[in-house]
């Protein structure tokens, strides 16, 4: 059966066409954002099961202020500082371990479908009413928000890297914020970031190009990159 036969993603192999989708866990982490024992096993026992790639549940790399409005960055493990290398390292090695590959899965947040705070507002491509409470209107991203969000991506990707991770999967769907970007519907900028098709992809190719920049085509191995 090919669901058994070995496949390739880029330059990555996989033992198998068996995928373990991200999902949103709780619990996986300590109150400091590094993963837990618990989160740790939870893989593992996957990986043990004899999935060929696991994808990581959302994971947060930039704790600004545009992140924490939208609230998805609480109780998940953390990748936006070098101190979280060693404990990240440990849910790659244990999948490792039965020839797993892990994914982390990192997006650049909810924006107008994020879920109402008291104490910040969503924000998106441009002021939209947000969709769990109509009557609050989203806050525009900065163009200094966007490439500090763009240069968080490439922060992250290093770090991965160091941890061993194999992949990264960028969320970009369910009218989350980079889905939000490329749909006319809901990007209004007039900035390089709005308009055309051309515009509204730029900023999901310009976090594509900032990744490729830091870490290569194949985190597995060393490469000559920019940095």
């Amino acid at each position: 059966m090919k669901l058994f036969e070995q496949g390739k993603i880029g330059n990555m192999e996989v033992k198998n066409r068996i995928v373990m989708a991200a999902i949103g866990s709780r619990g996986l982490c300590k109150l400091d954002g590094r993963w837990s024992q618990r989160g740790i096993d939870y893989y593992a026992a996957r990986a043990r099961g004899g999935t060929g790639l696991i994808t990581t549940g959302v994971m947060p790399f930039s704790i600004g202020e545009s992140h924490l409005a939208d609230g998805i960055w609480s109780f998940r493990p953390r990748v936006d500082n070098v101190v979280y290398v060693a404990r990240l390292n440990e849910p790659a090695n244990a999948v490792h371990l039965y020839g797993t590959k892990i994914a982390a899965q990192l997006t650049a947040g909810f924006g107008r479908v994020a879920h109402i705070t008291v104490t910040s507002k969503p924000v998106a491509p441009s002021e939209l009413p947000c969709f769990w409470d109509p009557s609050v209107t989203t806050r525009a991203l900065t163009l200094k928000e966007i490439t500090d969000l763009i240069k968080a991506f490439g922060n992250a990707a290093r770090i991965l890297k160091m941890a061993e991770f194999d992949a990264i999967e960028l969320h970009g769907h369910e009218g989350y914020l980079l889905d939000q970007f490329q749909t006319a519907l809901w990007n209004k900028r007039t900035d390089k970031y709005g308009g055309d098709l051309d515009g509204r992809l730029r900023f999901v190719m310009e976090i594509i190009e900032e990744i490729r920049n830091a870490v290569g085509s194949d985190l597995s191995k060393e490469e000559t990159r920019n940095v």
